[in-house]
């Protein structure tokens, strides 16, 4: 019996190990990667499938290079290295260490080659290529560990998460009693004897277990509506009425019989008066949500630095882009960052790459160099369908020279007012005066006095038109009243020019 007993363990001893061995072989995995010329740095020390985070180098890369991709290797199809970068030379340097972006996500890199994320060990790897003979000349590497499909953590779970040293103090007391003897001499003799006592007491230990407490606070999101005013300025009406002339004769007869004939003419008076109509709409002002880091202080106009927001974008974005603002060529604006969605968050701070130089953008800008002075880096949180802006982040430098660049220690508050709409529409008053001529027949001498009387008005003007300078806009309305008045004055002139010569007739 006992024989069979152990034929039966033997067997199963067996069969484990050989179970062991075979998934042993069925879970290995190639090595990952080793860089030859460092390590890399994360922005993150953990995250999600969907984000590509930004990694600086522990190094320069290698003289004999000019540029970099970026690979990620893992387990199943990731072990050949699955791009996340295309080879580039943004913000490549053989001199000092540098930042790359990964330009697709996880999730993506994924996607692209038609397989998933498994939990595991990944391996990020940064090659300084040299690209005319596609040539690595050296790597940086950072492991990444995805505790899942879709998260990711630097630190390696299997490493232990707590070290706690315990103290244990130990006392030991030891008591002894000397042995007492009595002896009693009766008749007969008896001897009575105390044996020694001994009292010992055990050592006490003492464990204290180490107590975990984990706090998890939900990301809030507060979200400002833009706030719209409309100003609208109502058009001021002028009317201006020019009276008609009026011209009186006297006639003065001597002895000897003289005819003489007098005709006064009046030229006629036009006035034009014109004015614009100015329609002035200020929308809201875009919310300034935080502000940007650089992952420079300074540097050269051959920069390309990475930018962390302060905060994520509203929800209702999808994608960003950056633009640099300053003086001359700058006044309105140059593409810093193109228009992406790469990284982008909408719960924590996330980074963006310097689409290109400071110089390459000057030279887009038909200049030579940067001019010299304060810049301010504006990214914007967009809806890309409505190309609209929903927040922004802003960054100020100064350009000290044309090639040397710092961050302004503290910045400038700066509020972002959408463009000012301006519609400007023209009036034309035209008044027209008639003309009264007066023939008379006098005997010598003739005294003529012409009369004219101001027009009226509520102008300060001093020019002879009489029209009132208010200063104001008038619209359509009152270019059309103006008409019809202008018309009406010439009526009454000339009414009364019939009845100047007719009654100059009868006489």
């Amino acid at each position: 019996m006992r024989k069979r007993h152990l034929i039966a363990a033997g067997a199963a001893v067996l069969t484990t190990a050989v179970a062991g061995v075979i998934i042993a072989a069925g879970s290995s995995a190639a090595a990952p990667p080793v860089g030859d010329l460092g390590t890399l740095s994360v922005s993150k020390d953990k995250g999600l499938d969907i984000e590509a985070p930004s990694y600086t180098t522990s190094a320069p890369c290698t003289a004999d290079s000019d540029g970099y991709d970026l690979r990620v290797f893992g387990p199943g199809k990731w072990e050949t290295g699955l791009v996340g970068t295309t080879v580039t030379d943004v913000g490549f340097s053989s001199t000092d260490p540098f930042p790359v972006t990964q330009t697709l996500t996880f999730k993506d890199i994924a996607v692209d080659n038609s397989t998933t994320i498994t939990a595991g060990v990944y391996t990020v790897m940064v090659s300084c290529k040299d690209q005319l003979a596609d040539v690595t000349k050296g790597t940086f590497t950072r492991n990444f560990y995805f505790t899942d499909a879709t998260h990711w953590q630097l630190k390696d779970p299997a490493e232990p998460t707590t070290t706690t040293t315990a103290t244990t103090t130990t006392t030991t007391t030891t008591t002894t009693v000397e042995p007492t003897t009595t002896t009693t001499t009766v008749e007969p003799t008896t001897t009575t004897t105390v044996e020694p006592t001994t009292t010992t007491v055990e050592p006490t230990t003492t464990t204290v277990e180490p107590t975990t407490t984990t706090t998890t606070v939900d990301p809030t999101t507060t979200t400002v509506e833009p706030t719209t005013t409309t100003t609208t300025v109502e058009p001021t009406t002028t009317t201006t009425t020019v009276e008609p002339t009026t011209t009186t004769t006297t006639t003065t007869t001597t002895v000897e019989p003289t005819t003489t004939t007098t005709t006064t003419t009046v030229e006629p008076t036009t006035t034009t008066t014109t004015s614009s109509t100015t329609t002035t709409t200020t929308p809201g002002e875009i919310p300034l949500l935080g502000k940007l880091t650089s992952s420079k202080q300074a540097g050269l106009d051959t920069d390309a630095p990475i930018y962390t927001t302060s905060a994520g974008c509203p929800d209702t974005a999808d994608n960003y882009r950056a633009d640099l603002f300053g003086p001359g060529a700058f006044e309105n604006g140059r593409e810093l960052v193109s228009l992406s969605d790469a990284g982008i968050s909408f719960t924590a701070p996330f980074t963006a790459q310097q689409s290109n130089t400071f110089l390459d953008i000057a030279k887009d800008a038909n200049l030579t160099a940067m001019p010299v002075g304060d810049y301010t880096i504006v990214l914007s949180c967009h809806i890309g369908v409505e190309d609209e802006s929903v927040g922004i982040f802003t960054l100020d430098i100064k350009f000290t020279d044309a090639k040397n660049w710092k961050v302004i220690t503290g910045g400038q508050t700066s509020t972002t007012t959408a463009p000012t709409s301006t519609t400007s529409g023209t009036a034309t008053t035209s008044t027209t005066a008639g003309t009264t001529t007066s023939g008379t027949t006098t005997t010598d001498a003739t005294t003529t006095t012409t009369t004219t009387p101001a027009a009226s008005g509520n102008g300060d003007s001093d020019d002879d038109s009489g029209l009132a300078s208010t200063g104001a806009s008038i619209g359509l309305s009152v270019l059309v009243g103006s008409v019809l008045i202008g018309a009406g004055a010439f009526a009454v002139v000339a009414a009364r020019r019939r009845r100047a010569v007719g009654t100059s007739s009868d006489s």
